[in-house]
């Protein structure tokens, strides 16, 4: 649903109106005067019985940050779930760097950081990333693409089952952080 430019001027109006009185009602009118211009999806998952089900209006930045962020929810669980045998060979790999793999932020130059954001901070998705810095502070979009390839290729081969990840499977995910030219 894009909203029109008088539209976005209306809800701040309202919501202007609504603060100004000190209205205190079911809709948090603050959150839409701040996401409607831009994150209408925001909007619209605060209050999903507003809109409806079937409304598919979901941008393409948004859809692939949610993938991101559970892809490292299952890593990090996974390799959680692991032996401390395979938890050493994991680290032991070349995509780990030596370390236990952690979801370590988006570059803060894109869109994803802050769409990262909006879900962890004001919607309450993936909270087990509320305490982190959400900046990496390096431009690393490639590097969560090429995982999240791997991973959706990986979930496919078991037939879109939501296993744990093996120490194999986390090795070969985390192995395509290691630029292509550089393996």
């Amino acid at each position: 649903m894009a909203l029109s430019d008088g539209e976005k001027i209306i809800i701040a109006m309202l919501a202007d109106q609504a603060k100004a009185q000190s209205a205190k009602g079911e809709l948090d009118t603050e959150f839409i005067a701040n996401n409607a211009h831009s994150k209408m999806w925001a909007v619209k998952a605060m209050y999903p019985g507003i809109f409806g089900e079937g409304d598919d209006e979901n941008p393409d930045q948004v859809r692939w940050t949610h993938d991101a962020l559970s892809m490292w929810l299952r890593i990090e669980s996974g390799y959680q779930a692991l032996s401390p045998e395979d938890k050493d060979r994991v680290k032991a790999a070349r995509g780990s760097h030596g370390q236990e793999p952690r979801f370590r932020g988006f570059d803060g130059h894109s869109d994803h950081a802050s769409i990262a954001g909006t879900m962890i901070r004001d919607l309450g998705y993936y909270e087990e990333f509320a305490d982190r810095s959400l900046d990496s502070h390096m431009p690393d979009i490639e590097v969560h693409d090429r995982l999240l390839r791997k991973f959706k290729e990986l979930q496919q081969r078991a037939g879109g089952l939501w296993n744990e990840l093996t120490a194999d499977e986390l090795i070969e995910i985390l192995d395509e952080s290691i630029h292509p030219e550089n393996r």
